[in-house]
């Protein structure tokens, strides 16, 4: 019986390198980050939409939530700039969606504002999310 990074095996099977787990290629993978990371944009640009005040917490952990599902997918393999440029387009591309009123049925209110101080609000909150986003991937990638 031979280590291996599966547990223990007999010699002839230990000579054998397949991985032990399944693996996505890297288009498959770039398909589900992309997927991932504009459907949690769109949701939490739906959250801040919908919050009020509260946006300004929501923002910045929506922003954080895409470029952790980023790392997670595509690792930390790949490059930096490439990184940083998906997440701050998704987030970017996913408010613009809920925000141009492309998804008016989707919208919900659990807090109102006043209509001069939502859209400082939620420009705010938008732009920490966006920098929370660009933060998380600097940290991890560079």
């Amino acid at each position: 019986m031979v280590s291996a990074p599966g547990g223990m095996r007999c010699a002839e099977c230990s000579t054998h390198s397949e991985a032990v787990t399944g693996t996505l290629d890297t288009t498959d993978r770039l398909g589900w980050a992309i997927s991932s990371a504009l459907f949690l944009s769109i949701m939490g640009a739906l959250l801040i939409k919908g919050t009020g005040l509260a946006a300004m917490v929501i923002g910045p952990c929506c922003g954080a939530a895409v470029g952790e599902v980023l790392l997670r997918i595509l690792g930390k393999s790949q490059k930096p700039a490439y990184l940083k440029t998906l997440g701050i387009g998704s987030v970017a591309f996913g408010t613009i969606i809920v925000f141009s009123k492309l998804l008016p049925n989707l919208t919900f209110t659990l807090m109102t504002l006043p209509p001069n101080m939502a859209d400082m609000v939620y420009g705010l909150s938008v732009g920490l999310a966006l920098s929370a986003c660009y933060g998380r991937l600097r940290a991890a990638v560079g």
